[in-house]
């Protein structure tokens, strides 16, 4: 009975390091994507003169919207939580060229039904 409780023991050490080893990892790899998002396709600005009026408007463009890395978390979550149902809701606060890259690069998709529905695309 010891024998196999030992090796019983010692393969659920081996597999919860492979865990630890696996999230540890997927954090590395969100955090990179995080900073490539942030560099590479910053929130959306409103160009133009240096008006007091026009410098508030512009705040108030980008303040609503939700950031790429923000829309990704969003479907992902989704898909995680609500497997039966993926898809998330198209609203103000999703930039409409954002939601283009997605669907134009096969990172996320349409609802057959509904057009304001978009899930992530299932990646094999």
């Amino acid at each position: 009975m010891s024998l196999f409780y030992c090796c019983a023991n010692s393969i659920l050490l081996e597999i919860k390091e492979k865990i630890r080893k696996v999230k540890e990892y997927h954090e590395k790899l969100m955090e990179c994507l995080g900073d490539i998002l942030e560099t590479h396709v910053p929130l959306p600005t409103y160009e133009s003169t240096s008006s007091k009026r026009k410098k508030s408007v512009a705040h108030e463009f980008s303040k609503g919207l939700l950031s790429l890395s923000d829309i990704l978390e969003i479907l992902m979550n989704k898909i995680l939580t609500e497997a039966h149902d993926p898809y998330v809701l198209i609203d103000h606060t999703f930039w409409p060229p954002y939601v283009e890259l997605l669907l134009r690069h096969g990172i996320a998709v349409r609802h057959q039904e509904n057009k304001l529905k978009i899930r992530l695309e299932k990646f094999f």
